[in-house]
């Protein structure tokens, strides 16, 4: 486990704000027990937990998945309050390739959201580890299931915002989950004024679109664009634009290379996913779907 760092408090915003890491065996609502650390990122740090509730009544599985916000959101009441909501409405989206998420809850200056513990490895992990997880059977099912989830979230009002790689798990029982729906939604809205998104990785420029590169808010065809750079990495390995945003590929007047690991309609489904004109984008992720035949 990583050192935590010096315990304190720190002020901003939204008042006294706890910047304390807990330790493991910290207990978070007299409910929550943290047992290990899972990884860190931007936003915060993910821990594996025992929820005493799920072991009181004897559930399969008592473990989940915190993920505990950094000070930075304690420091802005507005982006809290955001993230907060989206996360309320990615607890809507039952489907078994979207990460199910429990809880947004707080203890003291501390926020953190629970969802349900997944054992796997994230894609850009597997496509680092496995050359020959390229162009294969098992990228196509991927790709099928990431769009299939967000087809689903477009229909209920929900934009992901921050597809690539990273924020997909292939979990060891052979599911694709999709993660962290909407949190780049969130920390984009007019609400979140004077935080400093960039510092939390809210956007990933080598799959932002040009429209969201000049800081448009997110929209289900950003998540067609993304999902388009995904696939094309997924099927050749490298990305359309050598990883180059959307804004500066175009800018640049690059076009993505011939899609021949593909049939000539998927080929042609992912340029129009590619495209930099919104209006000849496809709309949403059912949109697409249409085309990828």
């Amino acid at each position: 486990r990583k050192e935590a760092r010096r315990a304190g408090m720190g002020t901003g915003g939204g008042g006294l704000v706890d910047t304390t890491e807990p330790g493991i065996g910290t207990i978070l609502r007299d409910r929550f027990v943290i047992d290990s650390e899972l990884g860190r990122g931007g936003m915060g740090i993910v821990y594996r937990a025992v929820d005493r509730r799920r072991l009181e009544t004897g559930a399969r599985q008592p473990y989940v998945a915190l993920k505990l916000l950094n000070a930075d959101f304690g420091a802005h009441p507005d982006a809290l309050r955001a993230l907060e909501t989206e996360t309320r409405r990615a607890q809507e989206l039952p489907h078994p390739c979207i990460v199910t998420v429990y809880d947004f809850d707080r203890d003291g200056g501390r926020a953190f959201i629970v969802m349900e513990l997944l054992e796997g490895v994230s894609l850009d992990r597997a496509m680092r580890q496995r050359p020959d997880f390229i162009g294969s059977d098992l990228a196509r099912s991927v790709v099928a299931s990431i769009t299939d989830a967000l087809a689903f979230a477009h229909a209920h009002g929900v934009v992901h915002a921050d597809l690539k790689p990273a924020n997909v798990l292939l979990c060891d029982d052979g599911r694709t989950k999709l993660l962290d729906f909407g949190i780049s939604a969130a920390l984009q809205t007019g609400e979140t004024e004077g935080f400093d998104t960039a510092s939390l990785a809210a956007v990933t420029p080598a799959y932002a679109s040009p429209q969201r590169d000049e800081g448009a808010p997110a929209t289900p065809a950003d998540d067609v664009y993304a999902l388009g750079c995904m696939i094309h990495l997924l099927m050749t390995g490298k990305h359309p634009f050598g990883r180059k945003s959307g804004g500066q590929a175009q800018e640049e007047g690059l076009q993505p290379p011939p899609l021949t690991q593909c049939t000539p309609g998927e080929a042609a489904a992912v340029r129009a996913a590619l495209a930099f004109d919104l209006a000849t984008r496809p709309a949403d992720a059912a949109a697409f779907r249409h085309l990828f035949r």
